[in-house]
């Protein structure tokens, strides 16, 4: 099988509560790039949907990113004698610290 050549698009969204905290959102299609045995579409392979919250604070000259994310995905194998279906869910913590001028 050769590897599905997919497009990756997301969604994000900040709210500024202050001046030095904020809240994000954010979605996304995570494309994977097999293609599972039996699918009918050779194409294209399974998509992982991913759904994130998280906060901001700014503190001085450094400003500290928090997030919870949460993907899954789901897709069906088909084979001659059985179809089997899968399930991946993943839940992730995210952080950064980053210098503001």
């Amino acid at each position: 099988q050769k590897w599905a050549d997919k497009t990756s698009w997301g969604l994000g969204v900040q709210y500024d509560v202050t001046s030095n905290f904020a809240l994000l959102g954010g979605y996304r299609i995570e494309p994977q790039v097999f293609i599972p045995d039996g699918s009918a579409d050779l194409e294209n392979g399974p998509d992982a949907e991913a759904y994130s919250l998280g906060a901001s604070l700014t503190v001085s000259k450094i400003r500290l990113d928090f997030a919870w994310q949460r993907s899954k995905m789901q897709y069906f194998d088909a084979y001659f004698s059985n179809t089997n279906f899968a399930y991946e869910s993943q839940d992730r913590l995210l952080s950064g610290v980053t210098l503001v001028y």
